[in-house]
C-alpha cells in the first residue's frame, strides 16, 4: 500500500500526459511496432484513447490499487466530468461516437488517426489453443498493469444496435445499455498469460530482455483475472513507498550485451532501482507478452482489447484490435458417430456420421441437450463415447479415431476391420431382405400390425429429436476428443481405428503394436472397448461412405 509520500506523488502525476498504445496486434488506433518513433505530435495523436479522472472519491485511490473495478458507470458518474469509458478507448471521451469501432476504425481491419482514417491492416490469424504475442508502447510510464480480453466480432456489432442513428442523438439509457453491453462481453472472456515477458528495444526482435512476470488476480474485476504488473516502475514508484518490483530485479536476462547496455542507459545501473534516467518515458521499449488463445471458442472475427490501469496517476489506457481465430493447423479430426434408440425398440433405426474438429466442452453441450429434450440424462461415458437419455429416446456418442495431416484427414482401417464392416453391411442386407420378404408374405399378427404402427408414430418424433440434437451433441466432441486424440495421440498411429464390432457389440479402438504389424491378433494389436447393450448394434446408417458429413 502506498504511504503519504506515495499519495503526494499521485497528486502531482494525476494529470500528467501519461501515454500508451497497443502495438501487436496493430491496433485500431493505429499503433504499430515502429509508433516508439513518432514525433511528440503524431505519438499524442495516437496514445489519446484514453480515460483521464479514473478515481474512486479520493485521486490517492488509483485505478492498479483496485484493478479492473473501475468501470464506465463510475466514468459516467464522475462528479466534475463525465467521460465515456470503452474497451477500445475513445479519442474524445465526452462521446460514444469517437470510441474506436463504433464510428471510427468501424470496419474489419479499419484504424483511425484521431479525426481522419488510418491505413487499413489484415488482422492476424490465431489458432485455437496457441500462444500468441501482445506488446504496448509507452511514452510515460506510470506504472501498474494490465489485461487482454477478447470479444466476438458479431456480438461487439450486436451491441451497437442499443444505439440510436445517427450515434450521437442517442439517448443516456441507450449509451448506458451499450456501454453495459460491450463491457460484459470483453470481460466474460480475459485471457491468460503465458509464462513470459520480455522487453524489446525498439523494434529490433534480437535486441531483448527477458523479464520474470509478476501478476496478480486477487482484489480483481472479473473476479479472478489475472492482471500482469508493468515490469518498470515509475520514477520513485518503490523508492516513494509503494509497491512493485525494482527494473533490474525483474530482469531473467539480457539477450546480448547491446540490449544491456541499452537497458543500463534507460534505466540505470543495478544500483538504482526506480531512478533511472528513463524510468518514466521507456518508449524505447515494447513490452511484451505471449496471451493464450482458448481452445472452445468458436472460430471466427474477434475484437482484443488491451487495458492498462495505472498505480502512480488517475488513469486508464484502453486500445483495441482486430484478430481473427481460427482452427489450428493439422487439427486433429474425428468422425463422429450417433445412434438413436428407443426404450420401447432398442435397436437403433438410424446412426449418423460427421466429420468434425474444435467443438465446445463436454459441459456446455450438456446443457445444450438438457434444453432440447427437457431433461436429458447422460448414464454412460467410456473413453470413447458416451450415451444418454432423451426423453424416451437413448442416444448413443462414439468416435472413430481418424487423423489431419497437411489439410486432408488420413483415415486408416486394417483389413480386418474392413471385413468386418462389410460383413456387418452384407448382415444388414439380408435383414432388411428378409423383412421385406416376410411383409410381401403378408404375414402380420395384431401384435405385430400394433408394433408396426408404434413404430410409425415413433419415426417423426426420433427424426426431430436426430435433427435438433446433433448439434449440441457435437459439442461435446472435444471434450472425448482431448481423451482420445489428446491424451492418448502418441499411442495412435496411422492405422490406428476405432469401430463398432458386430459380434461382440463393442466398440474398439485399435491400435499397432511397434512392431507395426498389420495383422489383427492378440500379439499386434492393443485394444481399446467401450460396452453398448447387445440390441444396440446398427442395422443400418444413413450414409456409405466413411468420414461424410450429413
Amino acid at each position: 500500500m502506498a504511504t503519504l509520500l506515495n499519495g503526494m506523488l499521485v497528486l502531482f502525476l494525476g494529470h500528467a500526459a501519461g501515454h500508451g498504445i497497443l502495438t501487436v496486434p496493430h491496433s485500431k488506433n493505429n499503433g504499430y511496432p515502429g509508433s516508439y518513433a513518432l514525433d511528440r505530435s503524431a505519438y499524442y495523436t495516437t496514445a489519446s484513447w484514453w480515460l483521464d479522472r479514473a478515481y474512486f472519491g479520493t485521486p490517492k485511490v488509483t485505478p492498479w490499487m483496485r484493478p479492473g473495478h473501475f468501470s464506465w458507470a463510475d466514468a459516467r458518474d464522475l462528479a466534475d466530468v463525465s467521460q465515456t469509458f470503452h474497451p477500445c478507448g475513445c479519442y474524445n471521451p465526452h462521446g460514444v461516437q469517437f470510441c474506436a469501432g463504433v464510428e471510427l476504425a468501424h470496419g474489419w481491419g479499419e484504424t483511425s488517426m484521431g479525426p481522419v482514417a488510418g491505413p487499413k491492416v489484415t488482422p492476424p490469424q490465431w489458432p485455437l489453443g496457441s500462444q500468441q504475442e501482445t506488446a504496448f508502447n509507452l511514452y510515460a510510464n506510470h506504472g501498474g498493469g494490465y489485461v487482454y480480453m477478447l470479444c466476438k466480432r458479431t456480438d461487439f456489432l450486436q451491441c451497437q444496435k442499443d444505439l440510436s442513428e445517427p450515434i450521437r442523438s442517442s439517448t443516456r439509457e441507450q449509451v448506458d445499455a451499450y456501454l453495459k453491453c460491450i463491457w460484459d462481453c470483453f470481460e466474460s472472456n480475459v485471457l491468460e498469460f503465458a509464462d513470459s515477458q520480455w522487453l524489446e528495444y525498439q523494434e529490433q526482435r534480437d535486441m531483448n530482455v527477458t523479464m520474470k512476470p509478476s501478476s496478480r488476480s486477487e482484489g480483481t474485476l472479473p473476479a479472478q483475472s489475472s492482471w500482469r504488473w508493468i515490469p518498470i516502475p515509475d520514477t520513485t514508484q518503490i523508492t516513494g513507498g509503494g509497491d512493485g518490483t525494482c527494473s533490474w530485479d525483474a530482469v531473467e536476462s539480457f539477450s546480448n550485451d547491446q540490449v544491456k547496455q541499452h537497458f543500463t542507459e534507460d534505466f540505470g545501473t543495478d544500483q538504482l532501482c526506480d531512478t533511472g534516467p528513463k524510468v518514466h518515458n521507456p518508449n524505447n521499449w515494447q513490452v511484451k507478452d505471449k496471451v493464450i488463445v482458448p481452445a472452445n471458442l468458436p472460430v471466427g472475427e474477434y475484437v482484443l482489447s488491451w487495458r492498462w490501469d495505472c498505480y502512480m496517476a488517475d488513469q486508464i489506457w484502453s486500445n483495441c484490435a482486430d484478430v481473427e481465430i481460427t482452427n489450428s493447423p493439422g487439427t486433429q479430426t474425428t468422425t463422429v458417430v450417433l445412434i438413436a434408440t428407443t426404450s420401447e425398440n432398442e435397436e437403433p433405426r438410424t446412426q449418423i456420421h460427421w466429420r468434425i474438429a474444435h467443438m465446445l466442452p463436454f459441459e456446455t453441450h450438456a446443457a445444450s441437450v438438457s434444453r432440447v429434450c427437457g431433461n436429458a440424462e447422460l448414464y454412460g461415458v467410456g473413453t470413447v463415447g458416451m450415451r444418454l437419455r432423451c426423453g424416451r429416446f437413448q442416444l448413443t456418442l462414439a468416435l472413430r479415431a481418424t487423423r489431419a495431416s497437411a489439410g486432408r484427414v488420413v483415415r486408416s482401417e486394417s483389413d480386418a476391420a474392413r471385413a468386418r464392416r462389410r460383413a456387418a453391411r452384407a448382415e444388414r442386407a439380408r435383414r432388411q431382405a428378409q423383412a421385406e420378404a416376410t411383409r410381401n408374405a403378408k404375414v402380420t399378427s395384431p401384435e405385430a400390425d400394433r408394433e408396426e404402427s408404434e413404430g410409425e408414430d415413433d419415426e417423426p418424433s426420433l427424426a426431430l429429436v436426430v435433427v435438433r440434437a446433433a448439434r449440441p451433441i457435437l459439442r461435446s466432441v472435444q471434450w472425448l476428443a482431448n481423451r482420445v486424440l489428446g491424451e492418448k495421440k502418441t499411442n495412435l498411429g496411422d492405422t490406428s481405428q476405432f469401430s463398432y464390432d458386430h459380434l461382440s457389440g463393442q466398440w474398439i479402438l485399435r491400435r499397432p503394436s511397434a512392431t507395426g504389424a498389420e495383422e489383427e491378433s492378440a500379439s499386434s494389436t492393443e485394444d481399446q472397448t467401450w460396452s453398448l447393450p447387445e440390441t444396440q448394434r446398427p442395422i443400418r446408417r444413413s450414409e456409405e461412405s466413411d468420414g461424410g458429413m450429413a
